[in-house]
């Protein structure tokens, strides 16, 4: 294998930048800054392949643990995919980040919402009894009310004939 892994890169390093810190250990046949697909920008790693494995080999003898502008460079042999470790695989419901796949964010987005249904109906049916419970509250301040009206009756009515009482008690004087 000729093609060596390159990781802790800064993120806005160039190629032609690459380019120079690696060609003094041999013909650099290509390489590969890895980007984002999605945001386009560098992800911190590349690959480059030489011409010859001796000349990789030297690469990463020179250039691991290497500090580039205060990022210590890691510098390996790239591995082809077949030459994987189960580990370095994506199991079958991992995303490439290590997260859960769309599936299964599918299935917490369902059940946040049936959860979200059933906050919902329950809110909705303390509002309702809350609704009748002002509605009763209501019904006794509206009986408080007719009471009061009632009693103010009553009170005027007790004061005329109380001063038709004493005017009578005070004619009879």
């Amino acid at each position: 294998m000729k093609k060596i892994y390159i990781g802790n890169l800064p993120f806005d390093i160039a190629e032609d930048e690459l380019n120079d810190l690696f060609k003094e250990h041999g013909l650099i046949e290509e390489i590969y800054l890895v980007k984002d697909r999605h945001t386009r920008r560098l992800k911190g790693y590349a690959f480059i392949e030489y011409a010859t494995t001796d000349e990789a080999n030297a690469a990463i003898d020179a250039m691991n643990g290497y500090d580039y502008h205060g990022r210590l460079l890691k510098v390996s042999l790239a591995k082809a995919e077949g030459e994987r470790t189960r580990d370095n695989k994506r199991k079958p419901n991992q995303s490439r980040k290590g997260g859960q796949s769309r599936h299964n964010k599918r299935q917490r987005f369902t059940l946040g919402a049936a959860v979200l249904t059933i906050v919902i109906a329950a809110l909705t049916t303390v509002v309702v009894n809350n609704t009748m419970e002002n509605t009763k509250l209501a019904r006794v301040e509206q009986s408080v009310m007719q009471l009061r009206a009632e009693q103010q009756q009553i009170i005027h009515h007790l004061s005329a004939n109380t001063s038709s009482l004493l005017d009578k008690t005070t004619v009879a004087n």
